[in-house]
C-alpha cells in the first residue's frame, strides 16, 4: 500500500475537476436543507463548489464558510463565490462552529488513525446538524483507491454516545444526518 497524507494528497489532486453532482443528488440535498432549520453553515472539502451552490440558496453568503485542503480550490471558489469566505486548511487540525456542518465524499478519504476524533469535533463544533453524504457500509465495491477507507459511520456514533440518521441515495450512497438536542 501506498503512502497516504491527505494534505500532500490533495495538494496535487485539488488541481482537477472532481465531483459532479447529478440533477438527482442536486435536488435530493435541496429537499433534506429545506426540511432543516440552519443558518451558519461550514462546509467541509468544498472542492468544485458543487454542494457550495446548493447551500448557498439556504443561507446568505455571510453565514457561509468553506474549507479544503487543495489550494487551487480555494482560488477557484474565491474566483467563482467572491463573497463567500473559503480557507485553506485540513479540518483534522482544525474545525469551526457552525449550525451546519456538511460535506460530500470527503469523510472516506481520512485516514483510520483520524476518523473518530475528527468526528468527536465534528459533533463538539456544530451548533444544531452535521449532514454529509458518503459511501453506505458494506455497499461499495472493492477494492478502493490507497486513499479512499470505507467507514460504518452509525456505529461509529453509536460509539460517541449518538445515533446517527442515515437516508440511502442510490445503492451505495447515503446521507447522513445527526442532530444535537
Amino acid at each position: 500500500m501506498d503512502y497516504y497524507d491527505p494534505f500532500i494528497y490533495w495538494l496535487e489532486r485539488g488541481k482537477s475537476k472532481a465531483d459532479i453532482f447529478s440533477p438527482d443528488k442536486i435536488r435530493f440535498i435541496d429537499r433534506f436543507l429545506n426540511s432543516i432549520k440552519f443558518e451558519s453553515v461550514f462546509e467541509i472539502g468544498a472542492g468544485d463548489g458543487e454542494l457550495t451552490k446548493i447551500i448557498l440558496k439556504h443561507t446568505t453568503p455571510s453565514n457561509y464558510t468553506g474549507c479544503d485542503l487543495s489550494e487551487a480550490r480555494v482560488e477557484k471558489l474565491k474566483q467563482l463565490f467572491p463573497e463567500i469566505d473559503i480557507k485553506q486548511f485540513d479540518v483534522r487540525f482544525m474545525m469551526l462552529p457552525a449550525d451546519l456542518i456538511i460535506c460530500s465524499h470527503v469523510l472516506l478519504h481520512i485516514p483510520p488513525g483520524d476518523i473518530m476524533n475528527l468526528l468527536s469535533k465534528m459533533i463538539s463544533h456544530t451548533k444544531k446538524h452535521i449532514i454529509f453524504f458518503e459511501p453506505l457500509y458494506g455497499k461499495t465495491p472493492q477494492p478502493w483507491a490507497y486513499y479512499n477507507f470505507e467507514y460504518d459511520f452509525v456505529e461509529f456514533f453509536k460509539q460517541l454516545g449518538y445515533e446517527l440518521k442515515v437516508y440511502p441515495f442510490d445503492n451505495n450512497t447515503g446521507l447522513y444526518h445527526f442532530v444535537k438536542n
